[in-house]
């Protein structure tokens, strides 16, 4: 559905895109990628579905100000393509 829309130039919606649940926990693959690069699960995970495509809109929940503004901090995250292949990995 991605590639469909990506190449159809239509934006992909993501609402709720950091239901990462057990993927997040201290001991995780995720908290461990996260800790390397000096960044929260959180922002990992939606950087990872902003560097998927252009079109990718993540939607996420925000309970406070803080979170909003690691939500916003996300998108500063830069990851190389070995940690890209290693997300979508984990994404199943």
């Amino acid at each position: 559905m991605l590639e469909h829309r990506t190449h159809q130039g239509l934006p992909f919606i993501s609402w709720f895109p950091l239901d990462i649940g057990a993927r997040a926990r201290p001991d995780s693959p995720l908290s461990g990628l996260a800790a390397q690069i000096g960044a929260t699960p959180a922002q990992v995970a939606l950087a990872w579905l902003l560097a998927r495509a252009e079109n990718m809109v993540p939607i996420p929940g925000t309970a406070s100000t803080a979170h909003l503004e690691e939500n916003i901090a996300a998108a500063t995250v830069r990851l190389d393509p070995a940690r890209i292949t290693a997300l979508n990995t984990l994404a199943g």
